[in-house]
């Protein structure tokens, strides 16, 4: 792999550097030792920005390393950025793909056709201020065959029982639909037209593909006053839906709706070095969560051993100016819920399942400390 002005070479165990003094000939060129790191010669490594990055296979698990040229040193050095996750990425990834754009990383492995594991950075000058796995989950008969990333947008190539498809996602942050005032966000999303039979009074919207499951359609921008609206349609066939009602004044956006969910890691008190404080009870009032342009989303708090009670966030603000009619309700703010339980206890996650964006800054939570002993 091309990589910092050489040519970087992977076996099993070693990483070399092809270099030469001069010219590079056969009889000139030297391959000298960087690394010894393992790796996966199964899985090419990828470049993204300043790094490099490949796979070491850990048993049933994956861990992937990012190869890096320190400055102050003769030396090469490779982090693991899996380490605060070991046993997140199964065995058996045989793709990488990455992009400097997005600062994103994404991971096919055979074991698990139907899943894309995806790992997001962000570096702040030379600190890295975001390392966070997570992965996008497709229906259990998709296979996933291959992705490859042009500028800010995702290619898809899967394999469903109903044929191969080639799918786009666009990834750039901040993208809004023409005329809307957001982004309508729905798997397999196509902008189609539905045809109206003043018989049934029903409007019936044609896929260009099959699909058995829920399927939704949002009316865009041509429908006037009624732009926005989210209708839950109904099957007619694998192919044709319908909903109740004349929709067919302009196209309307029909896909497949998925669910986000992001789930919280134990909170912790910590002292004035940054290290955990575990001698003590932590006792969680609220949390807060800081927000910005999102319409929906939902926060579960499930004590252990006790009901979840579940805080939704819905957009419509009292007395906000972007509450009006005929648009969608898009906010920025924060959203606080109560909590109650010991931070050990207990799992605080955010949900959407909607076409509504949904955007997290931060997270903030008050609670007491009872400390068991004096350091």
């Amino acid at each position: 792999v091309a990589f910092d002005r050489s040519l970087v070479l992977f076996s099993e165990q070693t990483q070399f550097i092809l270099s030469a003094p001069n010219a590079l000939t056969p009889a000139s060129a030297t391959l000298d030792v960087s690394t010894e790191f393992e790796s996966d010669p199964l899985c090419r490594p990828v470049g993204a920005g300043p790094n490099l990055y490949f796979t070491v296979p850990r048993g049933v698990h994956t861990a992937i390393r990012e190869y890096f040229v320190q400055d102050d040193v003769t030396t090469n050095d490779a982090a693991d950025v899996t380490a605060h996750v070991p046993a997140y990425l199964p065995s058996g990834v045989f793709k990488l793909v990455s992009s400097s754009n997005e600062d994103l990383l994404l991971a096919l492995t055979k074991n698990e056709p139907n899943i894309i594991y995806v790992y997001k950075f962000y570096w702040q000058g030379d600190e890295k201020v975001q390392s966070s796995w997570g992965k996008w989950i497709f229906d259990p008969d998709d296979t996933v065959l291959g992705v490859e990333m042009i500028n800010s947008d995702l290619y898809i190539v899967v394999q469903r029982p109903d044929g191969t498809f080639i799918e786009k996602m666009a990834l750039n942050a901040g993208a809004t639909d023409a005329g809307m005032d957001t982004k309508i966000l729905l798997d397999r999303r196509l902008e189609l037209t539905g045809t109206y039979d003043s018989g049934s009074g029903e409007t019936t919207w044609t896929l260009p593909y099959e699909y058995s499951g829920d399927v939704e359609a949002v009316l865009g921008p041509a429908s006037g006053k009624l732009a926005g609206k989210r209708l839950a349609l109904e099957s007619v066939s694998p192919t044709e839906y319908k909903a109740t009602g004349d929709y067919s004044g302009g196209a309307a956006y029909v896909g497949i709706p998925y669910t986000l969910r992001y789930i919280f890691s134990e909170q912790v008190l910590r002292d004035s070095q940054g290290n955990g404080i575990k001698s003590g009870r932590l006792m969680l009032r609220n949390f807060t969560i800081n927000y910005t342009d999102s319409g929906y989303f939902r926060i579960n708090v499930t004590p252990l051993y006790r009901n979840t009670y579940t805080y939704a966030f819905t957009g419509m603000v009292l007395g906000s100016g972007n509450l009006l009619i005929n648009s969608l309700p898009i906010e920025s703010g924060s959203f606080k819920v109560p909590v109650m339980s010991d931070s050990t206890q207990v799992t605080i996650e955010i949900t959407n399942d909607t076409p509504l964006p949904s955007t997290f800054q931060s997270a903030e939570w008050v609670g007491l400390f009872h400390s068991k002993s004096t350091r």
